[in-house]
């Protein structure tokens, strides 16, 4: 069952918080994917990756664990 924010598609729903999907790597000899986003907002963005909602997706989605979040200054 897909994964609905507010009914919206999760990506419109990321996108609107202000969070935008850069770069996908995925190394399957480790059994992990590293995802680099744009961020309008920090706090916006921290909120997000705090809520319910985005717990349930990453659940839903198979991800097994918790994820690990960084926040990065543009260098």
């Amino acid at each position: 069952m897909p994964v609905t924010f507010g009914g919206k598609e999760p990506r419109l729903f990321i996108e609107q918080s202000g969070v935008y999907l850069k770069a996908l790597f995925n190394d399957i000899s480790r059994i992990e994917i590293v995802c680099l986003f744009k961020i309008d907002d920090l706090d916006k963005a921290k909120a997000f990756t705090n809520s319910p909602n985005s717990q349930k997706s990453a659940e839903l989605s198979g991800i097994i664990g918790i994820p690990e979040i960084l926040f990065l200054d543009k260098a």
